[in-house]
């Protein structure tokens, strides 16, 4: 706050120096003493003018609040106070302007030559004192910041974004006007609905059930305790809405952090507010107003009014002077039972809610009258609501009409309700609904807050129904409004506020251990720093010294711990942090590496720290907890430019992209858009630094992702580039380039070609390999070979080899126990099964993948195996119950931006609709397959979408047998040219039965016999035994 005397200048030349020495004098004086009333700080006395602190050296939980009373009672002061005596002095009256800011500091000792001041650095104080130049004699100008923590208690006038002089960004200022209203509301006060709570239900439940027998004249306490923010406004609230829209009485008497040593405080504005007195009246207005009120209730006066004029510095009138006669303790009492007695007369009137806010503030003469109160309350129909913080121990006696509520904090699912309300029912990213669920805790007040300082950051955008991130949000700080507030519990601590700060660079749990490494203290000191914490409730313990851990509380009250420290002192903890784990090689150590690179990271220790982030990756994804090893891979990339050396960056950021790439195909898809951008960058790394080893990392990735994004030219290129590196010694390698190869040859629908290439392979590999598959590719190759080379050989009509690599790669994947490995062999497995039109097998293996990708998050298979499983349901007498599981599972895999075996699914979900009797709907559904096999070119299903258009243009007439023949005519010519021997069985078997409808027996034979004398294996299966039985039944020996 920047106050400053308006007119200097005329004064000085009014006033010889010595007479304006006094006045300065005399100002500074006036305004000291409501600064100090205030607890603020005067840093600096600057001639005429003051600069003043609030939140240091001590901070309140309302020290913007503060702030504005402060000016408003110095203008008050001046005008009222100081300025008669300088009028009749010296003819002359003084005029203030001030300015108020709020924001971040750093506060030190500057100065030299002997003369040192503690003074804020920073911005803040600049726009102060630009906000206090535009302000008019004996007004007060606020800055957006302050008015976002103070609107609620003052009437302010919007003033515009006037231009700041030195200040860069637009700043919206406000004058103050006055204060909102006096503490304590009317009982006439109308409230027509309560607040949004979530998760209080047996908490209303109980006051409501409370105040139906205060109405059946049966007086109850409620005690309402918990921690600042967590709700108890709120349920207050609630209650006096409930009560006020049923037209009973409601007083509120709220304690306030101002007037804990003001006798009766609380009472006396609630005792104004129902007389509606103004501060402003004639004192025989005043006496007029409460006597007519005391009439209009019942009260008697005698031993009321008297006292009841004192407590409102009211001189009650010569008819009741005789209770000056009483000793002053004497008095004290008589005024708290009149107290007692306008609240119990109110009550008898009508049912009476009186609300007691903030117990914990109240002075001692009001606490007096609340034991009074909670004493004889079951003689009149009232219900008293007491609230107040876990430090507060209430002194009456237990009774059984006193009820304690203790309020926690909320569950996840009603903290994500919570957040839904405050976001306006648009959905927020995942991402930032855990951020909020670990920074609030539960704390109603904290998640309002936090929500809402995001929703107003630039790290948000709208987008149709729902936000997307645009940032990280590690960049954000505690939101202004609860600075103050955690600040405040922190700075009420004596020397464990250090402790806290050590605590909160470690993270929100530690050990005494750790805390002990780096405590430069005694061990005294820690220790009775740490109770000092505790019985404070900031921190939790579990165990015993020296084996303890504490927990903070709160995160938001370690993020306020933090941001106290000076970038310098924080830096140099994380990085004594860090060399004491890493020397101790203990279990974090071992199992959590990414809390060392944390700490060599805030420590700029970025070569370490950049080890311990790729050692963290690692350690995720051999726990298949690949989110975890996407968020190690970001870190590391958010600082590897930070390293000295050019090609230590490269090499660095190589594997940092590699090891990205893979969590993303996991819990993303292949087609995922950020695979794409990550392995195309991380092909300029490679080709840089010229490893080959690692080249094939990454054109194995960009295969995989061209190939699910059916962009099959370019993935054949990738994987001819594959075959061309030579790599010496490593045999592990070859069976990728095979593959490389073999899966955008079955995908051009080059089933020959394929199946030589995944034939080459799948000999040279070996388990020994396992290891460097997983670390360069992501799974095990030697399973997803197997698993994919099973399709080629089915559609090559190699059906028991097929079947064979697909046991092999079941058999491996569960022996490695790779969750990726097993996720990929099984849903290609339930494919081929499919293929085989083995229901049974399909759904178990359908079923199994769904599970294991579901647990494990991955996206692309778990789609996968929803379609199949749902085709599986609708073949078997449930179409439609299927239809809808093949529906959202492709709702799910074109989420993941794959477009490869689109056509495939949607000949599912088209026989499913047709068996369920929707025929016309299953041809459209195959038209569309039909056009985006075109669209991706992509025909290894082509030939069977035909033959199933066939087959449904039958059922819709008999008149579309020439069409269907057609249909089956060009089934047979794309598998002739694809060399797809199975789907060609499949075709000249239904063209083989028309034929035979026709009576072309002999036809029907020539077309069906040599293809299936084609087939060397295979003929247990359903397609070989349904081709069998047709030629039997037209007289063919087989």
């Amino acid at each position: 706050m920047f106050c400053d005397l308006a007119d200097s200048t005329g004064l000085s030349q009014k006033l010889d120096p010595e007479d304006l020495r006094d006045v300065i004098r005399a100002y500074q004086t006036t305004a000291a003493n409501v600064i100090h009333k205030y607890d603020g700080y005067i840093a600096q006395y600057l001639g005429d003018g003051l600069l003043v602190y609030f939140g240091w050296p001590k901070a309140h939980e309302n020290d913007a609040e503060r702030t504005v009373l402060t000016a408003l009672e110095i203008v008050q002061s001046i005008s009222t106070t100081l300025n008669p005596r300088l009028k009749e002095k010296d003819n002359i009256e003084l005029t203030v302007r001030i300015g108020i800011h709020t924001g971040l500091v750093v506060v030190g000792e500057m100065g030299g030559d002997g003369r040192y001041e503690n003074l804020a650095t920073g911005d803040t104080v600049n726009i102060a004192a630009r906000i206090e130049n535009l302000a008019d004699p004996n007004s007060i100008i606020i800055s957006e910041a302050t008015h976002k923590l103070v609107y609620e208690m003052f009437n302010l006038q919007d003033l515009g974004t006037p231009s700041l002089k030195c200040v860069r960004t637009e700043t919206r200022v406000y004058k103050v006007l006055g204060t909102v209203s006096q503490l304590g509301a009317s009982v006439d006060d109308e409230v027509k609905g309560g607040p949004f709570l979530v998760g209080r239900d047996e908490e209303i439940g109980l006051l409501i059930r409370r105040w139906e027998q205060c109405k059946r004249n049966l007086g109850q306490v409620v005690l309402i305790s918990g921690t600042a923010g967590i709700g108890k406004s709120g349920l207050v609230d609630y209650i006096r809405a409930e009560v006020q829209n049923a037209s009973f009485q409601c007083i509120e008497i709220r304690c306030s952090s101002y007037h804990q040593n003001s006798a009766y405080f609380p009472l006396i504005m609630a005792l104004e507010s129902a007389v509606k007195i103004e501060q402003s009246e004639a004192e025989e207005h005043k006496l007029g107003k409460l006597e007519h009120y005391l009439n209009s209730i019942g009260l008697p006066l005698e031993n009321t009014f008297p006292y009841l004029c004192k407590l409102l510095s009211i001189r009650p009138g010569e008819n009741y002077d005789y209770h000056k006669s009483f000793a002053p303790q004497k008095q004290k009492q008589l005024t708290s039972d009149a107290i007692v007695a306008w609240l119990f007369k109110v009550a008898q009137q009508n049912p009476l809610l009186a609300i007691w806010e903030d117990l914990h503030w109240a002075d001692p003469s009001t606490l007096e009258v609340v034991g009074y109160v909670v004493d004889q309350i079951p003689t009149v129909p009232m219900l008293a609501v007491y609230t107040f913080r876990p430090q507060f121990i209430p002194t009456w006696r237990q009774h059984s009409h006193i009820t304690p509520i203790t309020l926690n904090g909320l569950e996840l699912e009603q903290i994500k309700a919570l957040i839904v309300h405050w976001s306006g029912q648009f959905a927020l990213p995942e991402e930032v609904v855990t951020h909020i669920v670990d920074k609030t805790d539960g704390v109603p007040l904290f998640i309002e807050e936090l929500t809402k300082m995001l929703l107003d950051s630039d790290i948000l955008r709208l987008d149709g129904d729902r936000y997307e991130l645009t940032g990280p949000l590690n960049s954000l700080s505690i939101p202004d409004t609860l600075q103050d507030s955690l600040m405040a519990r922190l700075d009420q601590l004596s020397t464990a506020k250090e402790i806290a700060q050590l605590g909160s660079v470690i993270g929100r749990e530690f050990s005494y251990k750790s805390i002990e490494a780096i405590h430069a203290g005694a061990k005294k000191s820690l220790e009775s720093g740490l109770e000092e914490l505790l019985s404070a409730e900031l921190l939790y313990v579990r165990g015993r010294i020296p084996n303890a851990t504490y927990t903070f509380k709160h995160a938001l009250i370690q993020d306020a711990a933090n941001n106290t420290l000076l970038r310098s002192k924080r830096q140099s903890i994380h990085l004594a942090i860090a060399d004491f784990l890493e020397s101790n090689r203990n279990e974090v150590g071992q199992n959590q590496p990414e809390i060392i690179a944390h700490h060599y990271t805030e420590g700029h220790e970025y070569e370490k720290a950049l080890q311990y982030w790729l050692k963290a990756g690692s350690f995720a994804r051999q726990n298949s907890s690949h989110s975890e090893a996407i968020a190690h891979a970001q870190r590391g990339l958010q600082i590897v430019g930070k390293l000295p050396d050019a090609m230590m960056r490269v090499d660095c950021e190589l594997n940092l992209q590699l090891a990205l790439g893979t969590s993303l195909i996991a819990t993303k898809s292949f087609a995922f858009p950020q695979v794409g951008e990550t392995y195309e960058r991380a092909r300029i790394l490679a080709q840089e630094i010229g490893d080959p080893e690692r080249m094939y990392a990454v054109l194995w990735g960009l295969c995989s992702y061209n190939i699910t994004r059916a962009s099959h030219e370019e993935s054949k290129q990738v994987g001819e580039d594959m075959s061309k590196l030579s790599i010496k010694g490593n045999e592990g390698i070859y069976i990728v380039t095979t593959i490389g190869l073999g899966i955008p040859l079955y995908s051009l629908s080059s089933f020959t070609d394929s199946v030589h290439h995944f034939g080459l392979g799948i000999p040279t590999y070996s388990k020994d390999h396992h290891d460097m598959h997983v670390r360069l590719f992501g799974m095990d190759m030697g399973t997803f070979g197997r698993s994919f080379g099973s399709h080629a050989a089915w559609q090559a009509g190699q059906i028991d080899t097929s079947l064979t690599w697909c046991n092999e790669a079941l058999d491996i994947a569960n022996e490695v126990a790779h969750p990726f490995s097993r996720a990929v062999s099984g849903a290609y497995a339930a494919m081929l099964f499919q293929f085989r039109r083995d229901v049974p097998a399909t759904q178990q293996l359908a079923a199994s993948t769904i599970a294991l990708t579901r647990e494990q998050h991955f996206s692309y298979y778990l789609a996968w195996g929803m379609i199949i499983h749902g085709w599986c349901v609708g073949v078997q007498g449930n179409p439609l119950d299927g239809q809808k599981q093949i529906e959202n599972g492709l709702i799910m895999f074109r989420d993941t931006g794959s477009r490869r075996s689109l056509p495939y699914y949607m000949s599912l979900l088209a026989e499913v609709q047709a068996i369920s009797g929707h025929v016309e709907q299953a041809i459209s559904t195959i038209d569309r397959a039909i056009k985006e096999a075109d669209s991706i070119n992509e025909h290894w299903w082509f030939s069977e979408l035909h033959r199933m258009k066939g087959d449904y243009l039958q059922l819709t007439s008999p008149s579309q047998i020439e069409d269907a023949i057609s249909l089956y005519q060009k089934a047979l010519d794309i598998c002739q040219k694809q060399g797809a021997l199975t789907q060609s069985l499949r075709a000249a078997t239904q063209l083989a039965k028309l034929h035979s409808g026709q009576h072309q027996q002999q036809k029907a034979i020539d077309l069906l016999k040599p293809i299936y004398h084609s087939f060397q294996e295979g003929h247990d299966t359903r397609d070989l035994i349904d081709a069998k039985e047709l030629l039997s039944s037209l007289g063919v020996d087989i």
